[in-house]
């Protein structure tokens, strides 16, 4: 029990040092925002210390609450700031927005089918072999293809937050990094426990949790400078990531928060959805 309520501090203390470095350069806050949600990945992939399993009723409470955040983050965040500056940029806000989102789940969509195939593909030929260590690997795989949408996601709304030029659309973007990072938990969670129970040490496989997660503070900073290069991309890039967090949280998040108690799930979703929405009008 005191080895959980450490893991929670951590994480209360990780949000709380986001919501004190409002006043650094959108490109800071990349770069720290996207190491922070790696640490976090690094975080959950360290249970494999203290635990074999994880309460399965806390692991649908974080993943529901992650999922409400990020959908609420998605609306408050980058799809009301995409509008606004389409705006700016004589573009049709409605037209803008329907084709970024729309892409963004199509682009999330199109990576869940090709790593799935990819998946199965080999796990075929483990199952002949009667390997049992390299599934896990594979999976460890699959979830860093999946940092690699948040990652740009971060990069996104700093970006867009920088050009907006205000103080809520920087607080806005440091939310939306609070609910990738919270999502991040799980994941390297269900990158380590899997890989020690296969046989691996639990430095090994912690080792691989954390490397899962190094891929988003690289895709972070090149989604910063892609979009700050092409200003006018802006708002296409802001509901394109706005896309991908709904796609996530309906693909990932969801269903498996929903796999147990669907009454915590929901609760999760609903306070983490207030929680986001309060933060952003808020602040």
């Amino acid at each position: 029990m005191d080895k959980l309520i450490y893991v929670h501090i951590n994480i209360f203390l990780y949000c709380f040092i986001l919501c004190c470095m409002a006043n650094l350069s959108p490109l800071w806050l990349t770069v720290i925002t996207s190491f922070l949600a790696f640490f976090i990945t690094s975080l959950g992939g360290a249970v494999v210390f203290f635990f074999k399993n994880i309460n399965k009723t806390l692991m649908q409470l974080i993943l529901s609450f992650s999922a409400g955040i990020m959908i609420a983050s998605s609306f408050f965040s980058l799809i009301l700031e995409a509008i606004e500056q389409s705006t700016t940029y004589g573009q049709n806000p409605g037209i803008i927005a329907t084709l970024g989102i729309f892409a963004g789940i199509i682009f999330i969509i199109i990576m869940e089918i090709a790593i799935e195939k990819w998946l199965n593909k080999k796990q075929k030929k483990l199952d002949d072999e009667s390997t049992k260590k390299r599934k896990p690997i594979m999976s460890t795989f699959a979830i860093s293809l999946h940092n690699i949408p948040e990652g740009l996601c971060i990069g996104v709304a700093f970006a867009g937050a920088r050009m907006a030029g205000t103080h809520e659309a920087i607080i806005g973007a440091i939310l939306l990094a609070v609910g990738i990072g919270l999502q991040n938990f799980p994941e390297g969670t269900s990158v380590s426990l899997p890989l020690y129970n296969a046989g691996f040490s639990k430095s090994k496989s912690f080792i691989f949790a954390m490397l899962s997660g190094i891929v988003e503070p690289f895709f972070a900073v090149m989604g910063y400078f892609f979009t700050d290069i092409i200003a006018s991309l802006l708002p296409f890039c802001l509901t394109f990531a706005a896309g991908t967090m709904i796609a996530v949280s309906c693909i990932e998040l969801l269903p498996e928060s929903l796999s147990g108690n669907k009454n915590v799930a929901t609760f999760g979703l609903g306070l983490g959805f207030c929680v986001m929405m309060l933060m952003d009008l808020l602040l």
